[in-house]
């Protein structure tokens, strides 16, 4: 995906509500099915975060090649929360595929403190008649067979007054929050429950689950009256069985004319023991008539990702994709339709910019380097002995442009095959593909502006063999190395995190680049672990000198030629050449221009007003009128 959020700004909060600013931008082609969230994570006293609470917005944005949608949005936290926290902006499509991540920051909360605060940390799974009641994180993912029940159990703090009794209440959803709400069969339960004042209890309830093959996410909160009295805790689940995913499709354009091939761009994922078997697709207008015929394609050893060509049989206005995926025998694992909007763009980038964008963009793709690197090591883990070798031997990296964002973002995905398979794999012989999506907040950066680097992470396939999993990722900026730690990530399909650190870009004047290194160590059931490095992933950026005129600068060298540098802003000394005689001048220090082009006050008569000697008039002449 080209997809982009920069320019993301808090613009006033009151109490627990913000106003926030940001702007989408997107690169190439059409991305329909845009969805975006804010996020609000507890930086715990490790420097850890922890998702606190999510507000995914209904609105669904589509973005044509090279178009800016200027945003405007309100967000309430939960009136409860206190503390430091950190916002996010996060957007995905429908089918969880992360697009972009961008960090508005730390922000404090004075909330009232009085709620039940459901411990995500303390939360986990069991299979109800599993071998052993075994234990799964809440995020691991755990494979359950449809006629099979979940058990959920959590930590729960009641921090309010007085006792309360509360029921549990649930929101499915297909393959994650962004996706739509998934029939959940409701189990028997026994989800009420009483909690004493000011202290701690544990809490388990049946887990509402769908039995249909396929990734899921439950959120869970407490209410009392009917109203949510808790925070949010998140399950992942994966019903057993054959299913597949179209995680995004992108046009090339968003109007087609008749005799035209449209090139349409698809991301997909399996999970099963079979590979799928075939993968359709028709095209039609924004009436639902026929643009094409139907395009079919075999999905047997194939890449995630395909290009696929479809010529256009009519004018095609508003086209929109009906999008399927079938196994071996024809039945349907996936379907999807994403359609595009023919409105007016909200803002494009102006020429010359987009110029400027071109140039960088070609340079990120230049200097990308795949170096494949496989390190073996064995290490013991808090939870056991490490007792053999995790099988994985094949370990390669995908990468393909379709995944560059702009200039200042890049996303790559890494792939793990079985031991003894060729690489790059699928179907059986892959156990586990990561996408990391690594950004700078900007292209151009003024001397020693700091500059915020932010990463996110999500599993695309799992196999049953992997259940956790540390991603560490470094980058070089200005020389410095800062580092993005995800550790415990217990791994699940759709599963996650982000992260953001801020560095000074530096002194120097001139084009760099962010440097990214991602290693990721992974555990089998047995408590197995092995560690892998990856190739060195590289963005593009720019420390340019402050323009005159512009706020930037610290020191006058960070002017371009200019003599000062005043109150953060670069500008004429007094005295200096300036650009508007006898005018106000926003590039002098003073801020006017005299009649001589100098920056500085008037320092000498105009012509009709009164003088008493030559030397008073800016002509040098005083007439017999005493004018000058």
């Amino acid at each position: 995906a080209t997809t982009e959020i920069y320019s993301a700004s808090i613009v006033s909060q009151e109490d627990s509500q913000f106003n926030l600013s940001f702007d989408f931008f997107n690169k190439e082609g059409v991305q329909p099915g845009i969805k975006y969230a804010v996020q609000l994570l507890k930086i715990d006293s490790d420097g850890g975060q922890t998702l606190v609470d999510e507000f995914v917005y209904p609105e669904v944005l589509d973005l044509k090649e090279g178009e800016t949608k200027k945003m405007a949005i309100s967000y309430t936290a939960p009136a409860y929360l206190q503390g430091e926290f950190s916002l996010w902006l996060a957007a995905k499509n429908s089918s969880g595929l992360p697009l972009a991540f961008s960090s508005l920051g730390k922000v404090v909360l004075s909330g009232s403190g009085q709620f039940v605060e459901i411990i995500p940390e303390t939360c986990f799974l069991t299979i109800e008649g599993g071998a052993g009641d075994k234990k799964y994180t809440a995020l691991q993912g755990v494979s359950v067979k449809p006629e099979e029940n979940l058990i959920a159990s959590c930590q729960a703090i009641n921090h309010l007054k007085q006792d309360i009794k509360t029921t549990a209440q649930f929101q499915t959803f297909l393959g994650t929050s962004f996706g739509g709400e998934a029939v959940a069969e409701p189990q028997a339960q026994n989800a009420v429950f009483e909690l004493k004042a000011k202290q701690q209890a544990n809490i388990s309830f049946y887990l509402p689950k769908s039995n249909a093959p396929q990734i899921y996410e439950t959120k869970v909160w407490l209410a009392s009256d009917n109203k949510p009295i808790s925070n949010k805790a998140t399950f992942h689940y994966i019903v057993a069985g054959q299913s597949a995913t179209i995680q995004n499709i992108i046009f090339d354009k968003d109007f087609y004319k008749k005799g035209e091939t449209a090139n349409i761009q698809l991301l997909w994922s399996i999970a099963g023991s079979q590979p799928a078997g075939q993968f359709s697709f028709i095209i039609k207008d924004k009436q639902d008539k026929l643009c094409s015929d139907i395009v079919n394609q075999s999905l047997d050893e194939q890449a995630s990702f395909l290009t696929l060509a479809s010529p256009i049989i009519k004018d095609c206005e508003g086209p929109k994709i009906e999008a399927t995926i079938k196994d071996r025998e024809g039945n349907v694992l996936d379907s999807k339709t994403f359609s595009v909007d023919t409105g007016q763009a909200t803002a494009t980038l102006s020429a010359g910019l987009w110029r400027r964008y071109e140039k960088i963009i070609l340079a990120a793709v230049i200097v990308l380097v795949l170096l494949l690197a496989f390190i073996t090591i064995i290490r013991k883990k808090k939870l056991g002995k490490s007792v053999s070798l995790f099988l994985i031997v094949g370990f390669f990296i995908f990468f393909n442009f379709l995944f560059f964002s702009e200039a200042f973002a890049a996303t790559v995905e890494y792939g793990i095959c079985r031991a003894g398979a060729p690489f790059p794999c699928s179907g059986v012989d892959l156990l586990l593909t990561v996408r990391f999506v690594d950004s700078l907040d900007k292209d151009a950066y003024s001397p020693r502006e700091m500059a915020t680097v932010t990463e996110g992470i999500q599993v695309l396939y799992l196999s049953n063999e992997v259940s956790a999993g540390d991603f560490t990722s470094s980058v070089s900026i200005a020389g410095f190395p800062l580092i993005f730690d995800h550790r415990d990530i217990y791994v699940a399909l759709g599963g996650g995190a982000n992260n953001s650190v801020t560095a000074s870009i530096g002194s120097n004047v001139g084009s760099f680049t962010a440097t990214f290194t991602h290693t990721a160590t992974l555990c089998s059931a047995d408590h197995s672990c092995i560690t892998m490095t990856d190739s060195y992933l590289q963005i593009p950026y720019t420390v340019i000198c402050v323009p005159l005129g512009s706020s930037g600068c610290s020191v006058p060298s960070d002017c371009c030629g200019s003599s000062s540098c005043t109150g953060g802003k670069c500008c004429l000394s007094e005295n200096t050449a300036c650009f508007n005689p006898g005018q106000p001048d926003n590039q002098c220090c003073s801020g006017q221009c005299n009649s001589q082009s100098k920056c500085g006050p008037q320092t000498c008569f105009e012509d009709g007003l009164t003088c008493s000697n030559p030397s008073q008039c800016c002509s040098g002449y005083c007439n017999s009128q005493n004018k000058c």
